[in-house]
């Protein structure tokens, strides 16, 4: 028996592995390709190796040198030497030598069921199962292209010289990566581009500068364009004919589980990989993901970051999971960095008034002068506060960088506030002070501008919250002139209600459906409706109040409170990201455990949880609570708050008391059936 088998010995399954393995924690590893994953044999470590060596040619050629093609060649060779430098460390035997606690198994693991794994026909049982299976490069079907002609990330550092022609399908990461590198190697390259920017979702001026740096490269980039079909080695794209010796595929990737037999430990997954919340816990108690298997961002760090997550999950199950930041960077000669949203993103989201771009040149700064280089910094920015949305940084260093910027984020440091601090000089991190003064500026010249949309934007709120303000005055005036409390308004209010017809049924619904707006206890009148009403008119009465006062309540918690929550990774922002990828669920069990009914309600509202499935929630997982104090406020039979009248029903109290557990009981059952989340976003 193990404490952990986990499946998959790249960037996530590794980091679970180890770090569970280094807390003396007895762990199986299970791998059937490579150690390492995708990251250091076919990823990041051979294509950042290749484009290292192809800048040193681009140098040489900036200086007139002429670099033989055996030369160019060896850059193969010298990806393939640093992959197995690194491979070094990670082999079976390495790992074993320096975790004793840890197992590796080389083949092709299944499910057997929850708790079992079988690997070369021998079966292994472990507590927990982590999957990090990765992903593979996705290849799309192109008439007359043959198999021997197609690269992918997998295969390109297989080959043992530079391709002449090399065509390209696909503007992303990869292809404005590889496509650089080739053709500072001398290759003629094509970039075959479907959209029509670079980098997908970058900001405009950042893809444009791409473009540019390539095309000076000599790289020939055809926008909104796709291959049709190859005779031999001639492409046809549109109208032009494109020679090629290979095709490079850089489309995406695809996650394929078909071989894991999922269903026989009931974990799902769909065409995108396997479904996980955000602790990445599958549908089945015990299994994790991470990685490439269950993420859109498929990334070495964001697999590494969630392969934390579920170390910590496993040691702390009670712990919350650390939503960060995350970063991207192209690793071309003039890195792109980036984090956050662009301006596009950013204005979608929030108000276009509230957002600002802020862009700057690498000249702004000096040590870019004495270097002789270019780039570019897009900051967006929101508010008069300064608080940084995104950032993407194109320019030497900029991988370094845009940590600075994810450490802003995560810690809510404005770019003023950030432009404050004081930098080296010359370094290109002076360009965060670059960027906190033309903010400044930016906030002087349309301060006037800001400050009336930012009013126009919230006039409702403001009436609103003075219509409220207003009212809940008016009522703690009341008590003051008149000196009562609140059981004294209480028993007032019971008195006018002794006799109960339509009229004072229809009067009790308006007072609970106003009741949050005063602050009155919600529970004080339930109760009251039992006694004066009975079992059966008390619930409808108050059910239908209380569904009404939680709709008034969400109401008023969204329009004035909407933006008090903040990003995902701050406490309110996980409960936000929570209850609105599990709304019916959440707000159930909430109303089952009897948490405070306003504070659910007002809360659900800031957090701007999803209505129907509030409210139909809400009818639901209220009716037990409701007939708890009703069957309560019904047992005391009284004709007045004489406390010498009471006479208490003890078959009432007893249903009373029965509904009560029962809803708890409830509570436990949604929420052993709680559902998972689709694929992670970051």
């Amino acid at each position: 028996m193990f404490d952990v088998i986990v499946i998959g010995a790249g960037s996530g399954g590794l980091t679970v592995a180890l770090g569970l393995a280094g807390l003396e924690k007895k762990v199986l590893l299970i791998e059937k390709h490579k150690m390492g994953g995708d990251c250091t044999n076919y990823g990041c470590i051979p294509s950042k190796s290749l484009i290292k060596y192809g800048k040193e040619m681009a140098v040489l050629k900036k200086f007139g040198i002429d670099v033989e093609k055996k030369v160019l060649d060896q850059s193969m060779k010298y990806a393939e030497n640093i992959v197995n430098e690194i491979l070094d460390h990670e082999s079976p035997e390495a790992l074993e030598k320096n975790y004793k606690s840890l197992k590796v198994v080389k083949g092709e693991a299944r499910f057997v069921d929850k708790k079992l794994i079988v690997v070369n026909g021998k079966t292994y049982r472990g507590k927990k199962i982590v999957i990090a299976t990765g992903s593979e490069p996705r290849v799309i079907k192109v008439e007359g292209l043959k198999k021997d002609q197609i690269l992918t990330n997998k295969s390109v550092f297989d080959l043992k010289e530079i391709p002449t022609r090399l065509l390209i399908i696909g503007g992303g990461v990869i292809a404005c990566e590889l496509g650089e590198a080739f053709a500072n190697l001398g290759s003629e390259v094509h970039l075959i581009v479907r959209g029509d920017m670079l980098l997908g979702k970058s900001n405009t001026e950042v893809s444009d500068f791409v473009k540019d740096e390539l095309e000076a490269k000599g790289v020939k980039i055809h926008f909104r364009s796709s291959i049709e079909k190859v005779e031999g080695q001639i492409a046809y794209v549109g109208k032009e004919k494109i020679e090629l010796d290979r095709v490079l595929m850089a489309v995406g990737r695809v996650v394929d589980v078909d071989n894991l037999d999922l269903e026989k430990a009931g974990v799902k997954h769909d065409k995108n990989g396997i479904l996980v919340n955000d602790k990445n816990k599958t549908s089945t108690r015990g299994i994790y993901a991470v990685g490439d298997v269950c993420s859109r961002d498929k990334l070495t760090h964001n697999a590494d970051h969630q392969g934390r997550n579920v170390v910590k999950d496993i040691l702390l199950p009670f712990s919350f999971a650390s939503k960060k930041a995350m970063p991207k960077v192209v690793y071309m000669e003039n890195e792109v960095a980036s984090v956050g949203m662009t301006y596009e993103e950013a204005v979608d989201k929030h108000s276009e008034n509230q957002i600002f771009k802020i862009v700057l040149d690498f000249d702004r700064v000096d040590r870019s002068k004495t270097e002789q280089t270019s780039g570019k910094a897009v900051f967006v920015v929101k508010g008069l506060r300064g608080k940084i949305l995104g950032a993407e940084i194109v320019g030497p260093h900029a991988g370094e960088m845009i940590g600075v910027v994810v450490q802003a984020i995560d810690n809510k440091i404005s770019l003023h506030k950030l432009s404050s601090s004081i930098f080296a000089y010359p370094t290109y991190s002076r360009i965060f002070k670059k960027a906190g003064d033309d903010y400044l500026r930016a906030i002087s010249a349309e301060w006037k501008t800001y400050a009336k949309n930012w009013l126009k934007d919230n006039a409702l709120k403001f009436v609103a919250a003075l219509f409220w303000a207003t009212l809940i005055y008016g009522f703690f005036w009341y008590k003051d002139i008149y000196d009562k409390t609140n059981l004294e308004i209480a028993k007032d209010f019971f008195n006018y209600f002794s006799d109960p017809d339509l009229t004072t049924v229809g009067i009790y619904i308006l007072v609970y459906t106003l009741r949050p707006l005063i602050l009155f206890p919600g529970t004080l009148l339930t109760v009251l409706s039992g006694a004066l009403f009975g079992p059966i008119v008390g619930i409808a009465a108050t059910t239908v109040g209380a569904n009404m006062s939680a709709s008034v309540a969400y109401g008023a918690g969204r329009f004035l409170g909407g933006d008090l929550i903040g990003d995902e990774s701050s406490f309110l922002g996980k409960w936000k990201k929570r209850l609105k990828d599990r709304s019916f669920e959440s707000v159930m069990i909430m109303r089952l455990i009897y948490l405070p009914f306003d504070g659910v309600n007002y809360g659900c509202g800031i957090l701007k949880v999803k209505w129907v499935q509030y409210m139909l929630a809400t009818f639901l997982g209220t009716l037990p609570g409701i007939a708890t104090f009703v069957f309560f406020g019904a047992s005391v039979d009284f004709a007045n708050f004489d406390a010498s009248m009471i006479e208490l029903k003890p078959e009432l109290l007893a249903v009373s008391g029965v509904l009560f557990v029962s809803s708890l009981v409830l509570a436990r059952v949604v929420r052993s059936r709680h559902g998972v989340e689709k694929p992670a976003t970051s």
